[in-house]
């Protein structure tokens, strides 16, 4: 055993990776300046380069007005305030800069410092190498596609290592079927693979007729040519164009941007500047100085609408917002007290405060937002669209099935046996929840098949179902009976938990069983309509629940073991294709297999021959069946039902058939080195004729129909000393085989994500499953997880090109009446003894091929689309497609209802194309006397119709109408005759393949963003759905595996990803994955892939950490309408404080506001008050609102609704506050003595007792105007406060919840008012100085303090009342989302 050493590879790795990522680096190093001037000007920049023009513009103009020589007698500021004014633009500009320099460091820390990271984590695991056989998978554990592993030589071991940690130079063994990792070169010989290539060994031998011995295809050793992983790095450090800015981005640049600097700004500019310029034109002497008119006024009415702090502000609140996010995940992760598995996502759908209540130490979030915020700590999310995601997010996607949803090991669901007790209910009843109820007509025939078959009358049969019980070990293995009566079936049920302890999970079969499923899997490629059915998985609950001790095996030795497969005929191929051609589901025939154990009793000697596999082969080899007191012979009725519960399992689950056979002596030297390959199908012509007979037996030892199986002793007198010898021993053993009964299992979903999809679904965040499987089994899964998955609701994204590739020599039906069975078509029921050899095989086909007429079909079936649907309701079209016969169909009839089809008599029938026919009529021929025959096309292509679907007993009977939904594809399915059917098309015109879902969107409807399901998933498809969702408006949270190496482009091009760490299915229950999964004192190979693959995603979980989903959803939710609401109330304000000015210059008042009280109020007052709103608490109702799509952002409706809510809640404090100031300074104009003013008469004259009038606004009168600014500032910031109050819980009214739960609020409140005061005082005692005189408070007008005490309780009248409209409007707005989230697909189909 050769191969690289661990240290070695894993320091390989860790240099190729640092090698990529020094590239990088040196990239963005070439592009910083690139990067800076693209950022700048790009969507999401927090400061472009008009705002940057502009404030560098204003400060000059403030230095201007500061070098003039009367500046100090300006009422809107004195030369210090100017220049600190033009200093602070100054400063905020470099500021600005500064924040951007420090986004491109942060999105380094993410592309290249995360990836370090994991270096410095890759080295220790080399320093600290203690990888041991305990901490790598099991070699032949079970595939699963959510975990990519490969066998590879490390350390002169085999060990199954994740596919992230293969290097280049390893050496890795091929099994057979299996693909290729990466590109890789034989070591044998010249055999090249390139990555996802299949590999086959050499072709088999030719075919030859009956039985024929197979060598186990052999793994082979290549040796990997590159590292695979290297291309999902350079996936990941790919900047990722097509992913769009988060919804808060968008809306934050359409007001920023849009309005405010592309609109407002311009806007407010022209009108100061027109109005100023008016003022100082015409009535000059009214006005100050020309620099104060045309530069000034413009400046400080536009300066709160520049986005001088909002940069600074908006990258701290989301950098401590997503810090707290960080923690939050965190702390769940570490909390390890929930009692069971349910309680990790909720364990109920009501969504409650207690969800999010949560301790968080503070000055660790802190920490975390400083560090953040520098670059320092790497960062996964430097954009911040994890917070912004999961705050608005509206689809969760998960695009990994098993281990993750699902538990990793399917459980058992049914069990079907035969029993001895009168069954007074028909089989067809048991099934009823799957087929619905079954209609007149068809309980008439039976009961005529009743009749007819009373010479041959069936068995009883029952079918035990059973529940998914992880409460009995914690897992997906738990099961229990549903009936409390099962332990009356105790004695049919126990050969068959016997068996499934014998043989499936018995661990001397592992290894074999591994060679032969990689055996049976190349053989099924042979053609490309069949596909490998895995038929071992662990059933070891079962037996217990029965009653088997583990240690009941102890009593057994292992013998031997046989395997045994067969090749789909080519004439059901053919059918295949049929089935194909009509419908767009994509099925592959299942390739019948079985696996037999031989085994000794200890005590007695005696040996056992243990069978189990797909229940068509099975069935085959049984001519009896224990029904608990006795054996049986299976009747055609008795086939007939196994093979029907078989086919109707298989389509949705997995379903393995079990048999046995007492072997009174063992066989020496036996070889489990061979398989057989059965080369035909079972003979139709003994199952027309009601004969039973397995696959093995001989033409001259037919069992009639009430014969039983006798011991074969004098068989076994001898032992193989050839392989044709052994493979006719073989044959001989495996005949005659009392059937046990079959079990079908089926993956649980897993309860956690269960509760989880209630919860989302309270919430409007739509659930969407991308599955990798079709849409039968997907729809089956999808509806044990809660999701609507019937009619109208799933898409396949399978390309339609493939399919119709695949299909485009499938379209005519003459195929069939030209083909010819391969391999002797009926052969397979012939067989032969120990002595036989080919020659008499031949004659016993010939022999057979005599009694073939045109009414028999093959008895056995392997693909489930050939099924009894004598239960299932069906209503067929009453147009078809056109059935066309070529002239070279002479000899041999078709029988078109194995193809779906009934054919009328004539032309001229009125009855429908298609009728609900009763499937068992053609898989055996009724008594002749009855006169029923099948319908048939004749050897010229002329359409005739069976004498029995035309009596007069059926003719009052209505045919079976559904709803139109029984027409859809969701309801037909590869395994039902339905599908066959061209008429069954997916009437609701749902879009089929990913190339045609952009066209359905834009001509037809929005149903595919809808769905939950989607089917026949490919990574490349289902990046591209999620991008199409994104363009239109859907936010995407994905959830993946960790240990999938085809997820990185997924994960990237969601909104938000989170990768957890999958469940390991297991060989058996009892026996682990790894018995050290994760080491204490280092890494683990599992959890080294695990952090290589995750690094693209915002958050990573394992297998044994607590997934509080819902709760980060909610922490998010409600720090992003928290950050909404903050910012709304500051942009509001902001408008307000323009508002005021341009007021105040239309009323031709002095400048109503000085530089630094505008300073004050925009650089502390209206961002603390704002900010403080970020202090609510969480609100158990956040996640029962729904949030707003990622597109339409700002329209004009909600333009509009703004502006009204605007003028409603500020408009009338600005004109009260506007008011109050003239009222200052006509109190100071009246109660001058020797000076007469008039804030509007521009002239300057003496009048009759020599007073001087004199309009200007400085010199003696700028006291009067120093009081009136500093009254006015007060009571503007007091309106704030208190018109933010009713913002504080905008969801409710005062009465309903008061604003002073939120703690921080009432503190800045307070802190906000108390400073004002302060200030006002400042800065009346400072500028009094400068003045000289002023006026007195006693000498104000005395509305001026009315109005100052009055107005504040009119505010809350009036915002309350905005507040009720605005609740209105939120209320109308939610109950249209909820109505859209929650209306059902199928209103939506254009019908």
């Amino acid at each position: 055993m050769t191969g690289l050493s661990t240290v070695f590879a894993l320091q390989k790795l860790k240099d190729e990776i640092d090698e990529l990522l020094l590239e990088q680096e040196k990239i963005l190093a070439s592009r910083r300046w690139q990067r800076f001037m693209s950022l700048l000007v790009s969507r999401s920049s927090l400061y472009t380069p008009v705002s940057a023009m502009v404030i560098l513009s204003m400060a000059v103009a403030c230095l201007v007005a500061a070098s003039m020589e009367d500046v100090d007698k300006f009422s809107s500021g004195s030369r210090t305030w100017l220049v600190v004014e033009a200093l602070f633009l100054i400063l905020s500009f470099m500021f600005n800069m500064l924040l951007i320099g420090l986004r491109i460091k942060r999105q380094d820390a993410n592309e290249i410092g995360l990836k370090r990271k994991f270096l410095s984590v890759l080295q220790e695991a080399i320093i600290q190498h203690n990888f041991d056989d305990d901490c790598y998978p099991h070699l032949h554990t079970p595939m699963s596609p959510c975990i990519s592993l490969q066998w590879c030589c490390r350390d002169n071991k085999l060990v199954n290592l994740p596919n992230p940690l293969l290097v280049s130079g390893d050496v890795i063994v091929m099994r057979p079927g299996h693909p290729a990792p990466g590109h890789c070169q034989s070591l044998e010989d010249d055999i090249v693979l390139q990555e996802g290539e299949i590999y086959f060994t050499d072709p088999q031998p030719e075919k030859g007729e009956g039985p024929q011995p197979r060598k186990p295809l052999s793994t082979k050793k290549f040796v990997l040519k590159e590292t695979p992983i290297t291309n999902n790095f350079r996936c990941m450090l790919q900047e990722n164009f097509s992913k769009q800015l988060s919804f808060l981005e968008n809306e934050r640049y359409t007001i920023c941007t849009v309005w405010l600097e592309r609109r407002i700004l311009p806007l407010t500019l022209i009108l100061f500047l027109v109005i100023n310029i008016f003022r100082h034109i015409y009535i000059d002497r009214h006005g100050g100085h020309w620099t104060e008119m045309l530069l000034i006024l413009q400046i400080h009415g536009s300066f709160p609408l520049l986005p001088i702090l909002l940069p600074f502000f908006w990258t701290v609140v989301n950098t401590i917002g997503q810090s707290h996010i960080f923690a939050v995940h965190d702390i769940y992760r570490s909390l390890k007290d929930f009692k069971d598995s349910s309680e990790s996502l909720g364990s109920c759908s009501n969504i409650t405060v207690k969800n999010a209540d949560i301790n968080i130490n503070r000055l660790e979030i802190f920490k975390r937002s400083w560090k953040m915020f520098w670059g320092n700590k790497p960062n996964i999310c430097p954009n911040f669209e994890m917070l912004h995601a999961l705050g608005n997010v509206t689809a969760l996607c998960c695009v990994d099935k098993k281990g993750i949803l699902s538990w990793p090991n399917p459980s058992a669901e049914k069990v079907f046996f035969f029993s001895s007790a009168t069954k007074q209910k028909p089989l067809e009843d048991e099934d009823e929840d799957k087929t619905g109820k079954i209609d007149k007509k068809t309980k008439k025939r039976k009961g005529r098949h009743k009749l007819n078959s009373d010479s041959d009358p069936s068995s009883n049969i029952e079918v035990l179902d059973m529940t998914h019980d992880t409460a009995k070990l914690r897992d997906a293995f738990g099961v229990s009976f549903d009936d409390p009566n099962w332990k009356d079936h105790l004695p049919a049920l126990k050969p068959l938990g016997l068996s499934i302890l014998l043989n499936t999970c018995s661990p001397k079969t592992t290894e074999w069983y591994t060679q032969f499923t990689d055996h049976v899997s190349c053989a099924a490629r042979e053609k490309k309509d069949t596909v490998a059915v895995v038929n071992r998985r662990c059933l070891c609950l079962l037996p217990r629940e029965i009653g088997f001790m583990y240690d009941a095996v102890n009593i057994f030795t292992h013998e031997a073991t046989l395997g045994v497969y067969r090749q789909v005929p080519h004439e059901e191929a053919e059918r295949e294709k049929q089935n194909r051609a009509r419908s767009f589901i994509q099925h592959k025939i299942p390739m019948p297999n079985q696996v037999s154990v031989v085994v000794k009793d200890k005590l007695t000697g005696m040996c056992q021959l243990m069978t189990q596999g797909t229940g068509d082969l099975v069935l085959d080899c049984c001519t009896d069946a224990w029904n608990g007191t006795d054996l049986q012979t299976l009747t055609e009725i008795d086939r007939k039902k196994v093979l029907d519960f078989y086919h109707r399992n298989s389509m949705i689950a997995y379903c393995t058939a079990f048999a046995y056979k007492p072997l009174p002596k063992s066989i020496d030297h036996w070889s489990s080195d061979v398989y057989t390959e059965l080369m035909e199908s079972p003979s139709t012509t003994k199952v027309a004729h009601g004969e039973d007979a397995g696959v093995f037996m001989d033409g001259e030892d037919e069992v009639t129909g009430h014969q039983r199986s006798h011991s074969v002793d004098s068989l076994l007198d001898i032992s193989p000393s050839s392989s044709m010898e052994e493979l006719g021993i073989g044959q001989m053993i495996q005949s005659h085989q009392t059937f046990i009964g079959m079990v079908s299992l089926q993956y649980q979903a897993r309860q956690d994500f269960v509760q989880l999809i209630d919860k989302l679904e309270s919430a409007c965040i739509r659930f969407v499953h991308f599955s990798k499987e079709n849409e039968v089994r997907s729809r089956v899964f999808a509806e044990k997880m809660g999701l609507e998955a019937g009619w109208n609701c799933h898409v396949s994204l399978m390309a339609t090109e493939s399919l119709a590739s695949q299909n485009s020599s499938s379209r005519n039906l003459s195929c069939l009446g030209n083909s010819q069975p391969s391999g002797g078509g009926d052969g397979d029921k012939v067989g032969q003894t120990l002595g036989s050899n080919s020659t008499s095989l031949v004659r016993a086909k010939e022999a057979a091929s005599i009694l073939t007429n045109y009414n028999s079909v093959s008895r056995t079936w392997s693909a489930p689309s050939f099924v009894n649907t004598q239960e299932v309701q069906v209503k067929f079209a009453k147009d078809t497609l056109p059935i066309v016969l070529d002239d070279s169909v002479k000899e041999d009839s078709i029988l078109l209802t194995d193809v779906g089809m009934s054919i009328y008599n004539n032309a001229e029938s009125t009855l429908p194309d298609c009728l609900n026919q009763n499937r068992s009529d053609k898989h055996y021929e009724s008594d002749s006397d009855d006169g029923e025959k099948h319908p048939l096309v004749s050897r010229k292509g002329q359409r005739t119709w069976a004498e029995s679907d035309l009596e007069d007993d059926d003719e009052d009977e209505d045919f079976d109408v559904q709803s139109d939904s029984r027409y859809t594809s969701s309801y037909v399915t590869e395994f039902t005759e339905d599908s066959l059917t061209g008429a069954l098309d997916n009437r609701a015109h749902l879009p089929r393949g990913i190339e045609n879902i952009r066209p359905h969107l834009k001509n037809v409807d929005n149903v595919p963003l809808l769905v939950n399901l989607f089917t026949d998933c490919v990574p490349e498809a289902t990046c591209e759905m999620i991008q199409i969702m994104q363009e239109n408006g859907e936010v995407a949270l994905v959830l993946g595996s960790s240990l999938n190496i085809v997820n990185t482009a997924v994960f990237r091009q969601a909104d938000c990803s989170i990768a957890i760490e999958p469940l390991f299915p297991q060989l058996c229950a009892r026996q682990p994955v790894t018995s050290n999964p994760w080491n204490d004192g280092g890494y683990s190979p599992v959890e080294l892939a695990s952090r290589l693959l995750s690094l693209p995603c915002h958050l990573f979980f394992h297998r044994e950490d607590n997934i509080k989903l819902i709760q980060l959803i909610m922490e998010s939710r409600h720090y992003v309408f928290a950050l909404r609401n903050c910012f709304y109330l500051m942009l509001s304000c902001m408008l307000a404080v323009s508002l005021a000015q341009l007021v105040g210059s239309l009323a031709l008042l002095p400048p109503i506001m000085a530089v630094q009280q505008i300073l004050w109020v925009v650089l502390f007052v209206i961002p603390s008050l704002s900010l403080s709103l970020l202090g609510n608490p969480n609100e158990a109702r956040t996640m029962t609102s729904a949030t707003q799509k990622n597109i339409d952002h700002i329209n004009k409706q909600m333009v509009l609704e703004f502006i009204v809510q605007f003028c409603i809640r500020f408009l009338p404090s600005i004109i009260v506050a506007v008011v109050s100031f003239g009222l200052v300074l006509f109190s100071f104009c009246k109660n001058s003595l020797h000076t007469q003013c008039s804030l509007y008469d521009q002239s300057t004259y003496l009048v009759n007792n020599g007073t001087s009038v004199y309009g200007s606004w400085s010199e003696k009168f700028q006291g009067g105007i120093v009081l009136a600014q500093n009254i006015f500032h007060l009571y503007f910031v007091i309106f704030l406060v208190v018109i933010s109050m009713s913002l504080v819980h905008w969801q409710d009214h005062l009465w309903q919840r008061l604003p002073f739960k939120n703690v921080i609020w009432s503190i800045t409140a307070g802190i906000i008012l108390f400073s004002q005061v302060l200030f006002c005082l400042a800065d009346v005692y400072v500028r009094h100085t400068m003045f000289g005189s002023s006026l007195p408070l006693s000498d104000v007008v005395p509305a001026v303090w009315v109005l100052g005490c009055i107005w504040p309780l009119f505010i809350v009248a009036i915002n309350e009342l905005a507040k009720k409209r605005e609740i209105k409007l939120a209320v109308r707005r939610q109950r249209r989302a909820r109505l859209d989230f929650d209306t059902k697909l199928g209103m939506n189909s254009p019908f």
